[in-house]
């Protein structure tokens, strides 16, 4: 009996050694196939084609697959394909492009009485400004617009297109109310500095002739303007004159426009209601009258290099006409 177990034990034990045996074969014979089969092609159809062919030349290869390849190349090239130039910015454009003007401190500048001049927004300085070293003139800059000031100096410089060495300057006396005048700046300024003014021939110096109270007040506000950003803040007051001129409240239309070249409302009112600027741009139209004998708007003076008010346009938007006079006066030099 006890012989008869040990032998059922040790077959039992041959058994299990088998069977790990079998295992360890099927799991060596599982590696060899992994590592000696090769990876499914991860080629496209077409390139298996090509390779097929033996050759890359279009002859051999077929026409449906040609025709594949060809709409893969077309998207490819669409998709590395540069971008479309921007288009030209318009003057609104760069004038919201504009940064913040920068106002001073002053201790008290008393307004005009302009009227219907905007009203300060409440809410404008409603969280305070964070301390600095500089707090207090920050905090002074978000005062009543009565303690904003207006540099004269820089408001009252002429603004001029142009090079300084040009043979003839053209003064033009306009006022923003005018429809002469913005029919000129809307329809033949962009020629005349095409061809005279960036050629080097013409310079031009714009100056304010304003004939009624808003065309002041749009004077005032847009010489408050960075230097830079006045001929745009200009084109665009010319350009909607008759939004903001027929709007119910011009001055708060004019204000909207004087934001976009980064004046806030504050400033916009202290620019309307300044004293000394206003009194600066109307002593400059009495000049004009004095001087060259202004009467209308638009007026063109035009000074050769040496003679003053060799010849005047009056109400004039044609730049042929322009055109020749600058030609005739180029001869007679």
């Amino acid at each position: 009996m006890r012989s008869e177990a040990n032998k059922n034990s040790k077959f039992q034990r041959m058994q299990g050694k088998a069977a790990i045996i079998a295992v360890v074969a099927l799991l060596a014979i599982a590696a060899a196939v992994f590592m000696f089969v090769p990876p499914p092609s991860l080629q496209t159809p077409e390139q298996a084609a090509i390779e097929q062919s033996g050759t890359e030349t279009a002859a051999n290869i077929p026409a449906e697959v040609l025709d594949s390849m060809a709409a893969q190349s077309e998207i490819a090239a669409y998709a590395d394909a540069p971008e479309e130039t921007a288009a030209p910015q318009t003057a609104e454009e760069r004038l919201a492009a504009s940064s913040p003007v920068s106002t001073e401190s002053a201790e008290s500048i008393e307004p005009s009485s302009a009227p219907d001049a905007p009203a300060p927004d409440a809410d404008a300085s409603a969280e305070a400004a964070p301390r600095t070293e500089d707090a207090e003139e920050v905090e002074s800059l978000l005062n009543a617009p009565k303690a904003l000031t207006v540099n004269i100096l820089r408001a009252t410089d002429d603004r001029v297109l142009g090079r300084d060495d040009a043979p003839i300057t053209i003064i033009e006396y306009a006022s923003l109310t005018c429809p002469h005048c913005a029919k000129f700046h809307n329809n033949s300024l962009a020629t005349i500095k095409r061809d005279l003014i960036d050629t080097g021939k013409v310079r031009l110096i714009f100056r304010d002739y304003p004939i009624d109270n808003y065309a002041l007040r749009a004077a005032m506000m847009a010489r408050c303007a960075p230097n830079e950003k006045y001929f745009d803040l200009l084109e665009v007051l010319f350009k909607n004159q008759d939004k903001w001129t027929k709007s119910d409240n011009p001055l708060r239309a004019l204000a909207q426009y004087g934001n976009l070249a980064g004046m806030d409302d504050d400033f916009i009112t202290a620019c309307m209601t300044n004293a000394e600027l206003e009194s600066a741009l109307l002593k400059r139209q009495r000049d004009a009258q004095t001087l060259y004998r202004i009467r209308s708007t638009p007026t063109f003076v035009f000074n050769l290099r040496g003679s003053e008010n060799v010849r005047q346009l009056v109400g004039v938007d044609d730049p042929r006409e322009f055109a020749e006079v600058v030609n005739k006066l180029l001869g007679m030099r």
